[in-house]
């Protein structure tokens, strides 16, 4: 294994072309040895190669260089008859998600920044450190997120609040042990309901 390749343990089955410095970026040259893939709608494995083409990958930077992976994939014929598929290109899930532009590790680092500091500050720091990524990216990689799961609350806040002071109140509910919002309802008459459906299911007076 070449020093490239140990830099780069997602590209299995790859064999490294060559590496460029243009300007500020550094790219990567692969080509894939792959013999066979499984096609994605009957999972049927295939041999016979259909054509090649090029795939375009931001990758985690090097010395303050950003990084450009081009990688040249494979595309096959899907041999089983009754596939409504007649051809496929073969996926690098170790790599990277199908029809992505990031690796997984760039998409992960830039997921946690976002987290941490949001769109804007994100996208100024991550220019800085040659992770390129504008705001309403960063916004949509988010809003993309799976929720974490949630376990039922135990003890829960009902409070009003302004949606413009003196006109017009809803209603807040939290999860007062893990400090997180549940709910927010559009009117007060609401957190009067089900306050008193709290209080007459608890028993109080």
């Amino acid at each position: 294994m070449t020093f490239i390749q140990q830099l780069l343990p997602d590209l299995v089955d790859f064999t490294i072309e060559q590496v460029m410095l243009e300007g500020d970026q550094v790219i990567i040259l692969a080509q894939s040895q792959t013999v066979h893939a499984l096609c994605p709608a009957c999972a049927h494995p295939s041999s016979r190669v259909h054509s090649r083409y090029t795939r375009r990958l931001a990758d985690l930077p090097w010395g303050g260089q950003s990084v450009r992976l081009v990688i040249q994939v494979r595309r096959f014929f899907c041999q089983q008859q009754t596939c409504s598929r007649k051809t496929f290109a073969e996926t690098i899930p170790t790599l990277a998600k199908r029809y992505g532009r990031r690796t997984i590790r760039l998409k992960e680092a830039l997921e946690q920044f976002g987290l941490a500091l949001g769109g804007e500050a994100t996208a100024r720091l991550t220019g800085r450190l040659k992770m390129f990524c504008s705001p309403d990216t960063l916004l949509r990689m988010l809003r993309c997120l799976p929720d974490k799961p949630v376990e039922p609350p135990r003890v829960v806040s009902l409070d009003d609040w302004s949606w413009r002071k003196g006109h017009r109140y809803g209603t807040l509910i939290c999860d007062l042990e893990r400090h997180r919002r549940l709910d927010v309802l559009p009117d007060r008459d609401v957190h009067k309901y089900v306050r008193n459906t709290v209080e007459e299911a608890i028993g109080f007076p």
